[in-house]
């Protein structure tokens, strides 16, 4: 149950992978905060925000270093008198969703739950599927996956290393159509959570692909989101 009302919960929210975000708290614009209180939104390594350097601090081998930014963000958290840093949830769409079920999977105590939207499960298999126009920039990004020193790095990044690690609730969203971060290897994630014990709630969209366009499933997936995000904050549903 939410313990201190005057202590709002917090849930971190990221987006792709170079989006460009900055620090805010209680964004009135986010769906979330029609069921929560707070929303932290900010420019993480690789994201534009911070000009070119920024945006090359996550590229191949650096790439391991962006878990701690969740880390520290939830340390920010917890400094601040008007949060409560013991009940942060985290959260995103695309490269964001990757986030999401990476930190899960790497530090399982971080957060109370996750929202993962159309996020990537494995990566080698993502970046072998990825479109002829992704694969230049996804080389500067990650590596080449067809390069066997690359490729074994690749692996390790890849969430499903860690399904069986993760322990807080979960909320995986994916389009069956999604050319990037395909439904079967959505599928795959959350059966190896629920092998293992971990608690999964599946939105798996007939039609869709990684950017939602029919109005009823995308009221159906945010009205999903809010009772999921009201269950875990302990919240009466609305």
């Amino acid at each position: 149950m939410h313990t201190d009302p005057l202590k709002p919960d917090v849930t971190a929210f990221f987006d792709g992978v170079t989006n460009t975000v900055s620090y805010v708290v209680k964004d009135p614009t986010s769906p979330s905060c029609a069921v929560i209180d707070s929303v932290l939104d900010f420019d993480y390594r690789g994201s534009t925000g911070k000009g070119k350097v920024g945006a090359t601090l996550n590229d191949r081998r650096l790439r391991v270093n962006e878990l701690g930014d969740l880390a520290d963000a939830v340390a920010w958290i917890r400094t601040q008198p008007g949060l409560d840093g013991s009940r942060v949830a985290v959260g995103g769409a695309s490269y964001g969703g990757y986030l999401t079920n990476a930190v899960l999977g790497a530090d399982p105590d971080l957060f109370i739950a996750g929202v993962s939207e159309v996020g990537v499960a494995d990566w080698v298999r993502n970046l072998e599927n990825a479109s002829p126009q992704l694969q230049a920039s996804d080389r500067l990004e990650y590596g080449d996956v067809h390069d066997p020193d690359d490729r074994a790095f690749i692996a390790t990044l890849s969430p499903m290393n860690n399904a069986a690690r993760i322990r807080a609730p979960l909320l995986v969203q994916v389009g069956a159509n999604d050319p990037r971060n395909g439904a079967e290897e959505q599928d795959q994630f959350v059966q190896a959570i629920r092998d293992a014990g971990g608690t999964v709630a599946y939105r798996r969209y007939e039609g869709e692909g990684h950017i939602m366009t029919d109005l009823p499933n995308i009221i159906d997936f945010y009205r999903a989101k809010a009772a999921f995000l009201l269950e875990q904050f302990g919240r009466p549903a609305r």
